[in-house]
C-alpha cells in the first residue's frame, strides 16, 4: 500500500476568507434565538430574557427590575437588607413557607445554590387560590448581594412551571457588571 500525499489547500484567497466568515456568522446566527433578547443595565448586569417580555423598575424601596408579566416573571434585585442571603431565606420561612436547597448552579462564573419553594396563595379562608412556584439564586456584589428570583403562578401545581425555559436561559446568560 502506498501512501498518498495529503492535498494542500494553498494560500487562502479573498473569496475563501469571505466564505469562512460567512460560515462563522451563519453558525452564530443559528445559535441566537429571535425569541430572546439581551438586556443591559448600565454597568450593573446583563441578562437574556424572552423578546416579548416587558420590564419595570421595582418599587417599595427595592433596587431592581422585573422582567415578564404578573403570572411569570424574573426579578433582579440588589439587596443589603436583610444583610445576608441566609437572613433573606430565614425571612421567607418566617413568612410561612421556607425555601428548600435544590441544587448547585453556576451563574455569572460563580458557584452558588438554587433554592425553591411552592405554595398556595389563598384568597380567603376555605377558598383555593393560585399556586406559586419560586426559585432563588444569590450572588455576592461588594457589601450587598444579587437576588435573582423566578416566579410562576398557575391555577394548579405543575411539574414544570410556565417560564422554566426562560429562567434557565436567564441564569445561563446573567453577567454581573
Amino acid at each position: 500500500m502506498t501512501a498518498r500525499p495529503i492535498p494542500t489547500i494553498g494560500r487562502p484567497t479573498a473569496a475563501s476568507r469571505v466564505f469562512a466568515c460567512l460560515l462563522v456568522c451563519a453558525s452564530w446566527a443559528a445559535a441566537l434565538d429571535p425569541k430572546y433578547r439581551t438586556e443591559s443595565v448600565t454597568e450593573l448586569f446583563r441578562c437574556v430574557v424572552p423578546a416579548e417580555w416587558g420590564s419595570e423598575i421595582l418599587s417599595d424601596g427595592l433596587r431592581g427590575i422585573r422582567y415578564g408579566s404578573p403570572a411569570v416573571h424574573i426579578d433582579v434585585v440588589l439587596r443589603s437588607d436583610p444583610a445576608t442571603p441566609e437572613a433573606f431565606l430565614k425571612r421567607l420561612k418566617n413568612r410561612g413557607v421556607a425555601a428548600q436547597d435544590a441544587k448547585a448552579v453556576t451563574v455569572s462564573g460563580a458557584s452558588t445554590r438554587l433554592w425553591k419553594r411552592d405554595y398556595e396563595r389563598g384568597t380567603g379562608p376555605g377558598e383555593s387560590g393560585d399556586w406559586v412556584h419560586e426559585e432563588f439564586v444569590f450572588l455576592p456584589q461588594g457589601d450587598a448581594y444579587w437576588v435573582l428570583m423566578f416566579q410562576s403562578v398557575s391555577a394548579a401545581p405543575k411539574p414544570v412551571p410556565a417560564g422554566a425555559e426562560a429562567w434557565i436561559r436567564f441564569l445561563a446568560g446573567f453577567r454581573r457588571g
